[in-house]
């Protein structure tokens, strides 16, 4: 009989252990503090898009289109983001890679997406996984305000794939403009 009460005692503490164990999880709390605040949208053609086309272009991406874009202040507190002469532009995504942005949510492999910074401190540097805020500073003399961050978006092969194949391509990220 005590043996038999022993036994329970010990199933009964296996089986609402898991009921005593703690859940635990992550939050990410981020921010960014900036000498002026207004509306940055990105802009493809004259208009403002949260898409961006990259066109449909065979697996040796040889007509892979160049899609320009620029991220532009807008909105009612716009003149004073226009007025500063340097940013860091700052892009994060779960899937960046040493080419750029991965394909995060179609079916083709070997493909990543290339962001270009055209107008930046140091002009075409690449967005990457090891490379994520690019510097804009004015050059003129006087400086000279930013009024756009150009950039352009293309369709590359991976570093670590000399082979796409074909199917989907999809991928998102997000950036932050901290003004100077």
């Amino acid at each position: 009989m005590k043996k038999l009460f022993i036994l329970g005692a010990l199933a009964s503490a296996v089986a609402f252990s898991s009921v005593a164990s703690a859940n635990s999880g992550t939050i990410n709390f981020t921010g960014t503090i900036t000498s002026a605040t207004c509306t940055v949208s990105p802009v493809v053609g004259g208009g403002v898009a949260s898409s961006i086309d990259l066109g449909t272009p065979g697996t040796d991406l040889t007509a892979a289109k160049t899609v320009q874009f620029s991220l532009t202040p807008a909105g009612p507190s716009a003149a004073d983001c226009l007025a500063k002469t340097a940013a860091d532009v700052s892009w994060s995504a779960p899937n960046m890679d040493a080419a750029g942005l991965g394909n995060s949510g179609g079916s083709a492999t070997g493909v990543s997406l290339q962001l270009k910074a055209k107008n930046a401190a140091t002009a075409d540097e690449l967005v990457t996984d090891t490379n994520r805020t690019i510097a804009y500073a004015s050059t003129a003399t006087p400086p000279a305000a930013l009024s756009t961050f150009d950039y352009e978006a293309k369709l590359v092969k991976t570093v670590k794939s000399g082979t796409v194949s074909a199917g989907s391509f999809a991928t998102s990220a997000s950036y932050t403009v901290a003004y100077k």
